[in-house]
């Protein structure tokens, strides 16, 4: 069975990216926080979630105000998820180097597998 990845990133370039990268991979896609979060709670555990921080495209493609941040997500995941959807990594690739070191922090304070790491597109 291929490993089940949800992608957070507000830029479609990045998701063509990753489509690449993991051609095995069953991949979702998300661009806002807020679909990051209903995608976690109404699928079945992902074995990896890639998280972006910065989310400003977004707004602009999606026509939305407050795409949210990773961080918003990160948080989710470590206080209010339930430990059967618990991904079993999260890959924190974000360029904001703050972002980044603040979704870790809290990721694993809660005890989740956490890889940080940015990728040159």
């Amino acid at each position: 069975m291929s490993p089940r990845v949800l992608i957070l990133d507000d830029d479609p370039g990045r998701h063509a990216q990753f489509d690449k990268m993991l051609p095995q991979a069953s991949r979702f896609h998300t661009y806002t926080a807020n679909q990051t979060i209903a995608t976690l709670d109404e699928s079945p555990a992902f074995d990896v979630v890639f998280l972006d921080h910065d989310l400003p495209k977004s707004a602009e493609l999606l026509n939305v105000s407050d795409p949210g941040t990773g961080l918003d997500v990160a948080v989710y995941i470590a206080k209010e998820l339930s430990l059967t959807k618990k991904p079993g990594l999260v890959w924190i690739h974000s360029h904001n180097p703050e972002g980044r070191q603040k979704m870790a922090r809290t990721l694993r304070a809660a005890g989740i597998p956490t890889t940080v790491q940015s990728f040159r597109y």
